[in-house]
């Protein structure tokens, strides 16, 4: 698969037009008499805002029959691959049709964060996924983003008679908890929030440390919610779930001989919901979620650990407003102690909390980010969990 750098332009127009084999396309040709007409899509905000432009000079698949998983870095998922302008020029997977249709459950996953682009509309009636999820331990597209702020987000080790400082959440739309200190182990430092700039992933938990006198018993991290971004050259219209939510951290494990539990992972961040279309249409069961994961529990004495909960689906059933929970912590062994929940609307993350002999508990992930650039927002009830900005 060829890594173009494409007609993708964050700040400027589009300067570059290539096939969708990755092959420039050479100035001067004859213009066929039924050439396409080149056509840029996105950045349909007010005064040209969104996070990308694509644009077209050969005509795209009428249909893309979209199967049950995405995933972005599997041969022949993306119509091409585009390198941002940030520092780390992070690749975006294109998946570009005529129309897009989510009409059946549909989970993205992959190195690369994923940009579903379609040249009239784009429909989503069926629940869409970047989630990181512990229970089956699928992380969303393009997590882990290597430009997330890492030093200091770990636990440090029990020394001599502790157990292991939690890890910090992790942060992207909003900051994450710290994590729990136990004894002279110190807990992970909450990281800040991020501004948006370009399409990417959000931000991992820190990990736990190790419990005195105990090999790898700390916990690891949650994985944050991947980076999702949807364009339309008409409309894009959603009557359904869209979650980029972060993982929930791993627990502590117990102590080899004592209590001395290993620290509790810091809870992933929410990732990132993108829309940028000249009309976004949003029905009232559409449900935009992009919440923090719990952090794990500390470990001590006992069998197992606690994990921290995954970041919170809505529950349509509910008839309170916003219907979402924050991801709980996950509760500590004896000897050690909770995880913070996670951020959602409304809700900070919650730090772990101290142990006096096991491990920490992790810090709960920050919320991500939900972005809509449009001329036209059609809003007939939707719920978002963190509310959408601009």
């Amino acid at each position: 698969m060829s890594r173009a750098l494409a007609s993708l332009v964050l700040l400027a127009g589009c300067d570059s037009v290539f096939d969708f084999n990755g092959e420039r396309l050479d100035a001067g040709l004859d213009a066929a008499p039924d050439a396409f007409e080149r056509v840029c899509l996105g950045k349909q905000g007010p005064g040209r805002a969104g996070l990308l432009e694509v644009c077209l000079d050969t005509p795209p698949l009428d249909t893309r029959d979209l199967p049950a998983t995405l995933d972005s870095g599997t041969a022949g998922t993306c119509t091409t691959l585009l390198a941002q302008t940030d520092a780390f020029h992070t690749e975006v997977c294109l998946v570009i049709a005529r129309n897009l249709v989510v009409g059946t459950a549909l989970e993205l996953r992959g190195p690369y964060p994923i940009a579903l682009v379609a040249l009239d509309t784009l429909t989503i009636s069926a629940e869409l996924s970047a989630a990181s999820r512990r229970d089956t331990l699928a992380t969303g597209p393009g997590t882990p983003f290597l430009g997330c702020a890492f030093a200091g987000r770990n636990g440090t080790n029990g020394a001599t008679s502790t157990g292991g400082g939690g890890g910090a959440g992790g942060a992207f739309g909003g900051i994450g908890g710290n994590g729990g200190s136990s004894g002279s182990a110190a807990g992970g430092d909450q990281a800040p929030a991020v501004t948006l700039g370009f399409v990417r992933a959000g931000c991992p938990g820190g990990r736990g440390g190790d419990g005195a006198g105990s090999n790898a018993n700390n916990g690891n991290s949650g994985a944050a919610g991947g980076g999702l971004y949807l364009i339309a050259g008409n409309e894009i219209s959603v009557a359904a779930t869209i979650n980029a939510s972060g993982m929930g951290g791993t627990g502590g494990g117990r102590g080899l001989l004592t209590d001395f539990g290993g620290g509790g992972g810091g809870g992933g961040s929410g990732g990132l919901i993108g829309l940028d279309a000249p009309r976004v249409r949003l029905g009232s069961t559409a449900r935009l979620v992009a919440n923090g994961g719990g952090g794990g529990g500390g470990g001590g004495t006992g069998a197992g650990s606690s994990h921290g909960t995954d970041g919170h689906d809505p529950d349509l059933g509910t008839t309170s407003a916003p219907p979402f929970d924050a991801a709980g912590g996950g509760p500590g062994l004896p000897g050690g102690n909770a995880g913070g929940g996670g951020a959602a609307v409304g809700v900070a993350a919650v730090s772990g909390l101290n142990a006096s002999g096991g491990g920490g508990g992790g810090g709960g992930g920050g919320v991500g980010h939900i972005a809509i650039f449009a001329a036209e927002i059609i809003d007939d009830g939707a719920v978002f969990s963190p509310a959408h900005a601009p």
